[in-house]
């Protein structure tokens, strides 16, 4: 039987947290999910959620969500999840080590994007940080607040990261990046008269109806509220704000949907009517198609990548060593 992504992505979370020098032994025992139900070998003891981060990462992500008042997805008391699959940790693993190293930012990001130099992203809380994280913009762009204060990693529309930086043009551009692991996704059908889907409905369809916008109508609103097809608008509708509004003065907005291809039920899992591939379907029903790229986060176990021993046993079922 032919081993699925989760599956190895599993293996070797569970190897890395058998073997890690970085975890004391009462770390490595099996653990219920937020500290609750059945143990997993994949989740480590909430009182020990902290070293979930990688070391090169841990105090920088600790001490920039704290900073940004961001909640840790299924986390507490300020601390990370336990899961060691967690996209949002996996993000912080793999950026929070850079914040201070353009010149490795500009490496792993150089196969989709034209960067001559990355440059100290403008946010507020830490000027000097090449990379931020859960960023939402500096006004809140899809009107998602109604005139309460901005909300970074909740409530809005966030970019789990974002870098900026200079072309080799001379331009200036912000890439919007959304992290994915393990993610899978059914393509279930919606109901658009539901509750929640007429709030989104409220909320988004000014801007997805929008002619200047950067949404085609290649999808219809019954798609649109599908997952991964409604974050992934969002983020465009997010990036386009952003770009009319020339924050931080930024020329061009894109997305970089960073995630393996490896995962293939990541890529599969949209309507079948649609395409049989996400990276197919999702550029057609964009204005813009350039505004959208993938990048494969196997590009942080290469050779040449600036990242760690820890992090390249952490996440090795990035490298695909066969097809689901």
């Amino acid at each position: 039987m032919t081993e699925t992504f989760r599956q190895r992505a599993d293996a070797a979370a569970i190897a890395w947290k058998a073997t890690s020098p970085s975890l004391p032994d009462e770390a490595r025992v099996p653990a219920g999910y937020r500290g609750t139900g059945k143990a997993y070998e994949f989740c480590v003891p909430p009182e020990h959620s902290a070293l979930n981060l990688l070391p090169e990462a841990r105090d920088v992500a600790l001490d920039r969500f704290t900073k940004y008042a961001i909640p840790w997805h299924h986390g507490r008391e300020r601390l990370p999840s336990n899961h060691l699959l967690s996209s949002q940790v996996a993000c912080a693993n793999a950026l929070a080590p850079f914040v201070a190293d353009p010149e490795a930012l500009r490496w792993l990001f150089s196969p989709v994007l034209d960067i001559k130099k990355v440059m100290p992203f403008g946010d507020a809380a830490s000027p000097d940080d090449h990379v931020t994280f859960e960023w939402v913009g500096r006004t809140d762009h899809l009107n998602e607040r109604r005139g309460k204060a901005l909300s970074r990693g909740a409530q809005m529309t966030s970019a789990d990261a974002a870098i900026r930086f200079k072309t080799s043009s001379g331009a200036i551009e912000i890439a919007l990046i959304e992290w994915k692991y393990t993610e899978a996704y059914s393509g279930s059908p919606v109901k658009t008269a539901s509750s929640s889907n007429l709030r989104r409905l409220a909320t988004y369809l000014p801007f997805w109806a929008d002619p200047t916008g950067p949404l085609n109508d290649a999808l219809g609103i019954e798609h649109r509220l599908i997952e991964p097809l409604y974050q992934l608008g969002r983020q465009q509708l997010l990036a386009w704000r952003m770009e009319v509004a020339k924050e931080l003065d930024a020329d061009r907005v894109s997305v970089v949907e960073a995630a393996p291809a490896a995962n293939t039920a990541l890529w599969t899992g949209v309507p079948h009517e649609l395409g049989s591939d996400l990276r197919e379907i999702w550029p057609m029903s964009l204005r813009r198609p350039d505004r959208w790229v993938h990048l494969d986060t196997a590009r942080w176990l290469e050779p040449e990548a600036p990242t760690s021993s820890e992090f390249r046993k952490r996440y090795a079922a990035l490298v695909a060593t066969q097809v689901d």
